[in-house]
């Protein structure tokens, strides 16, 4: 089982959206032997997701009542084969922390996106629209990345 890890600061917007996002796109295009996680460089431990997440996730079929934040650990690091961070700030940190160059990427960079090594924003406070926006965002990198690792495991 390869363990993913999706980071970002408070873990209550970006990385529980695609950590929900991983999961279904995943099961769509028909990976097994994922699990997923979600944590931040700074959470807001305990706290569950934004209601905006939780609205933009609607649009997808999902729900993310289950999420409850958390900060990134040692642990959590060493478990993981991938660990997909949403700025260049938290690889930066990640690898100041953790030291794990070889499995912490930036997640549009990873995934090869048109728009190269861009962050993805955060939406923190900025509406309903910004939400989606970043919803969209991550189906996209998260696409490509699965699509990305289901040719790796064939290699």
């Amino acid at each position: 089982m390869s363990k993913i890890m999706f980071v970002c600061t408070g873990n209550i917007c970006r990385s529980p959206m695609a950590h929900a996002i991983a999961q279904k796109v995943f099961a769509d295009e028909g990976l097994s032997g994922y699990e997923f996680f979600s944590s931040g460089v700074s959470a807001m431990a305990g706290w569950g997701a934004t209601e905006e997440v939780g609205q933009a996730l609607v649009g997808l079929g999902l729900e993310i009542g289950w999420h409850r934040a958390k900060d990134v650990t040692q642990e959590m690091m060493d478990e993981c084969s991938h660990i997909f961070a949403m700025t260049r700030d938290h690889v930066s940190i990640l690898n100041q922390r953790f030291g794990y160059e070889g499995k912490t990427y930036l997640l549009s960079e990873f995934a090869e996106a048109n728009d190269g090594d861009e962050d993805v924003q955060d939406p923190y406070a900025m509406g309903i629209r910004a939400y989606t926006e970043c919803r969209d965002v991550l189906l996209k990198h998260i696409l490509a990345t699965a699509k990305k690792l289901a040719k790796e495991a064939q290699e």
